[in-house]
């Protein structure tokens, strides 16, 4: 942590002390690793209070610095029988850690298994619902979220908590929004804004501002959106909060970028951009670099294609999955704008069919891009060829149709690749058709039984029949000559 020495152990000193530590009577090791415990427990705690505050970035940092501390004390409570109320509070404790740092997966799988245990207590498992609702919402599967919401605010109601109610109700029309629902998303955010600022919470009532102003823009009432979200800015800088500083600047860019106010937008989604990079919010890089892809899209498809894939492997890296999806749509959108129609097609379709594996809807303000991009790029190949390359993209994997969008995402230096010089052997279109699915050499040589040597004489003789020399070149080829890919053994 900037502005102190941290001292570790020599692993011959560790090693010993906890063989050592593994000698001691069962009462005495398990009372060492409960005190342990309950030290890291206390440090959470009181980091929680202070994120989403002006001394956010040390708490952060020493979270950080003891991670690997905090997950011994929490895998201690997994396999505990008295550890589920402790580990409960601990999971929940890191929630906004993990939306700010990008931590989510192991916290999530944590609050599963404690939250699958009866012996709670109740205010505990209603706070711990409302967090692993949020982190849900933001990293993993969300298909639970309604079920753990609708318990958190049954709890909350019977115990007349106000936070917690106000908390679950935003998940839940989170969720809704997330998946399409407007108009069920909407119903319920008055009430939860209400709950918020009967607390007298700033960063609730900030929080549950966001949440109504987001909905209410993407259900095109920009007059509500913008009164929610300058409030939410005014209580966030007033708070020293910067996380939701960035988030409110940033959604008010949107907004403005459908309003036309396209000024106001970039100065917003810079501000947020330089708030985030500057503290580190690895999860909001992801938005802050898809929003400026989206708004560059028709002035400079070249930078933002560089901003999709920026944020493409910021998703990657911190396991921020609900923001894939879009990234996609933005690369076949700028791919479209200046590139090959035939990739921009493939994309579409790649797109489309990773909305319908998450249960996502297309972003208001996106689908009339998409509509119209799909529509012009029909008419640009032809029916026939919009469809082929189309129905290529929706069989591709994630990974895969990840893949291609990496290596698209920088516009072609070169010129387009010759037509065929000659047919392709049944072994060539083969080796294409794995190739296209992102298999490397050794894996086609696995699929094949080929040597790596062999594949690698066959390729060229391709790349001369075909003139695509690189890989992106080929599996444009593979489209435009019907190949279905074939994957590439695991």
């Amino acid at each position: 942590m900037q502005g102190s020495t941290r001292y570790r152990l020599l692993e011959t000193v560790r090693q010993y002390a906890a063989e050592h530590l593994a000698r001691q009577p069962g009462a005495e090791l398990a009372a060492t690793q409960a005190a342990h415990r309950d030290h890291y427990l206390a440090l959470v705690q009181t980091a929680d209070t202070f994120l989403r505050g002006p001394d956010e970035a040390v708490w952060l940092d020493r979270l950080e610095v003891e991670f690997d501390n905090i997950r011994a004390a929490l895998a201690f409570s997994l396999a505990g029988p008295d550890g589920t109320e402790p580990g409960l509070r601990l999971a929940t404790g890191l929630r906004w850690f993990c939306n700010m740092r990008g931590r989510g997966g192991e916290i999530l799988e944590a609050l599963s298994v404690l939250l699958g245990r009866p012996d709670a207590p109740v205010p505990t498992r209603a706070r711990a619902l409302t967090a692993i609702c949020h982190l849900r919402n933001q990293f993993g599967d969300d298909s639970a979220v309604p079920a753990l919401a609708r318990e958190a605010i049954r709890i909350a109601r019977d115990l007349g908590d106000d936070a917690i109610a106000a908390d679950a109700l935003a998940q839940l029309c989170w969720f809704r929004y997330e998946h399409g629902d407007l108009p069920a998303a909407f119903a319920q955010t008055d009430e939860a804004v209400r709950l918020a600022r009967a607390t007298a919470d700033p960063r609730l009532v900030t929080y549950v501002l966001l949440t109504r102003g987001t909905i209410a823009g993407e259900g095109n009432d920009l007059d509500r959106a913008f009164a929610d979200l300058q409030e939410a800015i005014a209580l966030s800088r007033a708070a020293g909060d910067n996380y939701q500083l960035a988030v409110a600047l940033a959604n008010s860019g949107i907004y403005e970028q459908a309003a036309g106010e396209l000024q106001a937008a970039r100065a917003h989604l810079q501000e947020a951009s330089t708030l985030v990079e500057c503290l580190r919010y690895p999860s909001l890089s992801v938005a802050m670099r898809m929003q400026l892809g989206y708004l560059d899209l028709a002035a400079d498809p070249g930078s933002a294609r560089r901003h999709f894939a920026a944020s493409l492997a910021a998703a990657r890296v911190t396991g921020v999955k609900s923001y894939v999806h879009a990234v996609l749509l933005g690369l076949a959108l700028a791919v479209g704008a200046d590139g090959d129609p035939t990739i921009a097609a493939t994309l579409h379709g790649v797109a489309d069919e990773q909305y319908k594996q998450a249960g996502r809807a297309v972003a208001t303000f996106d689908a009339p891009l998409r509509d119209r991009d799909q529509a012009r790029l029909r008419v640009t190949l032809g029916d026939a060829a919009f469809e082929a390359a189309y129905r290529y993209g929706r069989t591709l994997s994630q990974t895969d149709g990840i893949a291609l969008a990496v290596a698209n995402a920088e516009p072609e230096p070169g010129v387009a690749p010759a037509g065929p010089a000659g047919p392709l052997s049944e072994r060539e279109r083969e080796i294409v058709a794995l190739l296209a699915r992102g298999a490397t050499d050794a894996q086609i040589a696995e699929r094949l039984f080929l040597s790596v040597n062999t594949v690698r004489s066959h390729l060229d003789r391709i790349r001369d029949k075909t003139g695509a020399r690189r890989r992106p070149e080929l599996v444009r080829y593979a489209v435009q000559a019907g190949i279905e890919a074939i994957a590439p053994p695991c």
